[in-house]
């Protein structure tokens, strides 16, 4: 009897191994980096060879997203996000993300960090990189054949407005950051159909960007004030549960960014 609750035991242990590993390495598997998908000749980016020195590097497992792996450089200062796909993608879903990478690293390459873009399969010899997975597994990637972004590491924003509640002029300088990329994206004519603050923003030291470009689209002109009053009001949500002494500031901020716009 002990021997068959031994086996049971360790049966039952030998099948959830699988289920254990797919946890803590969030699904990476090399076959999700690929979909058959046509080239896009107008999504092609020239490859700043400055970016080999940073490439040059180990990256290491940070996320998974709904649309990409992200893996961070040694040094921190930069992320892969590897584009995933699954079965049930289809191609008009493929062309939406890719579009929408597009028009972030082409109108909002400064303001979402972008440093580069690889949409379409090529032979342009671009840089093999080093990746460590979540359990160790370690992959060399020829990234002529995967679809990525490079961007730069910036703070979440949970991170960086927890720093800010410390900080009366690290709060100020964040709203005013918030704010004057909000007014910029709206300005550029640009939709982000998710409105979640913590996973769509970040802040690099001086300015705040959009970590998640994957849901861009163009705005209708008369849709510009409901998208700004969607991300304010998160903002000011979040404000109202964590500082709410600051609410009155973030409305005076978009008010300055509109008053300072009309002076132009």
């Amino acid at each position: 009897m002990k021997r068959i609750l031994l086996a049971i035991v360790f049966s039952l242990a030998v099948l959830s191994i699988p289920s254990f590993v797919k946890r803590m390495t969030g699904g990476f598997r090399l076959a999700k980096l690929h979909v058959e998908y046509p080239s896009h000749p107008e999504w092609n980016v020239p490859f700043d060879p400055e970016l080999n020195s940073l490439l040059n590097q180990p990256f290491h497992y940070l996320d998974k997203g709904s649309q990409c792996y992200v893996f961070e450089s040694k040094d921190r200062q930069i992320v892969i996000k590897l584009f995933r796909f699954s079965d049930a993608r289809s191609e008009l879903k493929v062309f939406t993300l890719f579009n929408a990478a597009h028009i972030a690293f082409q109108r909002m390459k400064e303001e979402t960090g972008l440093l580069y873009i690889h949409l379409n399969i090529s032979q342009e010899n671009l840089p093999t990189i080093r990746l460590k997975d979540a359990i160790g597994r370690t992959y060399r990637l020829r990234l002529d054949e995967y679809r990525f972004a490079i961007q730069k590491k910036a703070k979440s924003f949970e991170i960086a407005m927890q720093e800010a509640l410390k900080d009366p002029i690290l709060m100020q300088s964040r709203i005013n950051q918030f704010a004057a990329l909000l007014k910029t994206r709206v300005e550029k004519g640009i939709y982000n159909s998710d409105p979640t603050l913590g996973r769509n923003f970040g802040f690099l030291e001086n300015q705040a960007i959009e970590l998640d470009f994957g849901n861009f689209k163009p705005i209708l002109p008369h849709s510009r004030e409901i998208e700004i009053e969607r991300y304010a009001g998160k903002f000011r949500e979040w404000l109202k549960q964590n500082a709410p002494e600051w609410v009155s500031y973030l409305r005076s901020s978009f008010e300055n960014s509109d008053r300072l716009k009309k002076m132009e």
